[in-house]
This record gives structure tokens, C-alpha cells and sequence, in this order.
């Protein structure tokens, strides 16, 4: 993991989409954040990878077991989706659950029009 310049860290595809809104509750709670914004070309780098490694155990003279066993790379993104956002040394995804956090973190959360 590489050590940001804030406490948050925002990646997402250098577009609006999905991403745009989380930008914007940053803006509005005017909190700083690292936004590394990268093109589809360069998002390989940034999706998860599973490694799969295939076992085989004899169990007589003609029988064999085959069992398969799944490697993460832990050092990139959840659920292999953008956006996502670093903080305080985890990964967190999806973008609804991403800018709910926030909000509540920046006090910025309204549950009711009657808030307002």
C-alpha cells in the first residue's frame, strides 16, 4: 500500500460516473482527499487478480482428488470494482456505502427532509 498525503484516498476512473457524487460530498464537507483517477487502459493494475492453484492428492492406485484453492492479491481493489476508497489503512467499495460513510464521518448526513 502506498502511504497518501491524506487521510483519504479515492480511486475511480478519470470520468464522472459513479465516483462523481463521493467527489462532491468531499467538496462539500471541504475535506482534502487524494483522487487518483486512472484511464480503462491503466484499470488491469487496479482490479483484483484471483490466483488459482490446482492440488491433486492420490488417493489409491487410480482415484485422485483435485481440489483448487484461491489466491487473492490483497493490493487492489475490493470486489474487483471502482470506485473504492482508502482510509485509515483499509479499502472500502461500493459507491453508495462509500459516500453514506463519509457523510456520516463529515456530519453531513441528512435522514429526513425535516434535517434540512
Amino acid at each position: 500500500m502506498r502511504m497518501a498525503t491524506h487521510p483519504y484516498t479515492f480511486l475511480y476512473f478519470d470520468a464522472m460516473g459513479r465516483g462523481e457524487f463521493i467527489r462532491l460530498v468531499f467538496a462539500a464537507a471541504e475535506v482534502p482527499f487524494e483522487d487518483i483517477r486512472f484511464t480503462h487502459q491503466q484499470w488491469p493494475k487496479y482490479k483484483k487478480r484471483n490466483k488459482i492453484k490446482l492440488y491433486l492428492n492420490k488417493l489409491n492406485s487410480c482415484c485422485y482428488l483435485v481440489y483448487m484453492i484461491y489466491f487473492y492479491d490483497t493490493a487492489v481493489a475490493p470486489f474487483g470494482q471502482v470506485p473504492y476508497l482508502e482510509a485509515a489503512g483499509k479499502r472500502y467499495g461500493q459507491s453508495v456505502a462509500i459516500a453514506t460513510y463519509l457523510a456520516r464521518e463529515f456530519g453531513k448526513l441528512v435522514l429526513s427532509i425535516v434535517q434540512l
